[in-house]
């Protein structure tokens, strides 16, 4: 019971560190992309074309993850 607890507490500090590392990253990663396409217009339609391949690849990765989960439960 203590170590379950401990566990926890340390998921809980780890958790908002790690929220708020991502926040910053999007954030900063946002601004670059405002300001690229500020600057350079034409570049409009390669980082849509990136945010689509970036996006079905993280589905096809997130549906791979879950599957492979899955087959090591039951194998166990």
């Amino acid at each position: 019971m203590n170590r379950f607890t401990k566990d926890c507490g340390v998921l809980d500090e780890m958790l908002a560190q790690a929220m708020s590392d991502t926040i910053v990253i999007f954030l900063k990663m946002l601004g670059v992309i405002i300001i690229v396409n500020t600057v350079n217009y034409y570049l409009i339609v390669p980082t849509i074309f990136l945010f689509v391949g970036l996006y079905s690849i993280r589905q096809f990765f997130v549906a791979s993850a879950r599957d492979l989960k899955r087959i090591e439960a039951i194998s166990k």
